[in-house]
């Protein structure tokens, strides 16, 4: 399970046991089995970190920031579209909601195809994985709350473009 601790998002089998209480420099981290959820925000705050940090002069490190980042799009669930839909089911506004995940995935989708030419890394999200509809254009985006329903164009589940081959 995954859950927030001191120092950050963790998984609750990683957690050390602490050990004598004098000895402040070997305590393990404290885990919470009940802790808050993950959002698009704590999605979004880790992508960033992993652009800025892969931008900076200890490019490598960018990559224990991006499995972070992959682990919490498969958490959350947003490379598929059926996972977006149940997530966003009990908020005001659904589809604001949904179109805000989307656009986190395929923010995370090209950062991913982006670091693993970098890093010369296989691709953490395959194209297989990804059951998401396309991001609306910009200015339905920017008025979604003025749109009616009916004027938003169909989109494909699967990525906009297929690059293939050796060159």
């Amino acid at each position: 399970m995954l859950t927030y601790g001191i120092g950050g998002w963790q998984m609750e089998e990683d957690c050390t046991v602490s050990v004598a209480e004098g000895d402040h420099r070997n305590k393990g981290r404290r885990t919470f089995s009940q802790g808050p959820n993950p959002t698009v925000d704590d999605l979004l705050t880790v992508t960033l970190l992993t652009i800025v940090i892969s931008g900076g002069q200890f490019k490598a490190d960018c990559l224990k920031w991006w499995h972070k980042t992959v682990s919490l799009v498969k958490f959350l669930g947003c490379h598929n579209e059926s996972r977006i839909s149940e997530a966003v089911n009990q908020l005001n506004s659904p589809l604001e909601a949904e179109e805000e995940l989307r656009r986190a995935f395929w923010l995370v989708y090209a950062l991913d195809r982006h670091l693993a030419l970098s890093h010369n890394r296989p691709l953490h999200i395959p194209d297989a994985e990804c059951r998401v509809l396309t991001p609306l254009n910009e200015e339905l985006w920017q008025g979604l709350d003025t749109v009616s329903m009916e004027s938003i164009p169909s989109r494909t589940v699967k990525p906009p473009t297929t690059i293939s081959g050796p060159g």
